[in-house]
């Protein structure tokens, strides 16, 4: 999961998305809008997080036209610190989620 973080602060849109879901459960779109970030740069960024288990869905919802999947960030912080070539990852878990 090391590398997968790294990967997920390298990036701007990954970041965008765990930013935006640390607090509380939005729908893709949400983010999508609330962020001003491409749908599909968006829907490729949010698999990817979610198979790392950076991201996890909170809840799904259905109706007859579409499903809407609830996404939460599995963190709440995370602090790296890079020290004599040993990069150091402290990532906080939100316990209030995702069954953590």
């Amino acid at each position: 999961m090391k590398k997968a973080i790294l990967i997920a602060m390298a990036d701007e849109t990954s970041k965008a998305i765990l930013d935006a879901t640390i607090d509380k459960p939005k729908r893709v779109e949400d983010v999508i809008v609330e962020k001003n970030i491409p749908r599909t740069s968006a829907y490729r960024k949010v698999g990817w997080l979610l198979s790392k288990q950076l991201l996890c869905i909170e809840k799904m919802e259905r109706n007859i036209i579409n499903e809407s999947r609830y996404l939460h960030s599995r963190f709440i912080k995370i602090l790296i610190q890079y020290r004599q070539g040993v990069i150091e990852i402290e990532a906080v878990p939100n316990k209030k989620i995702c069954g953590l």
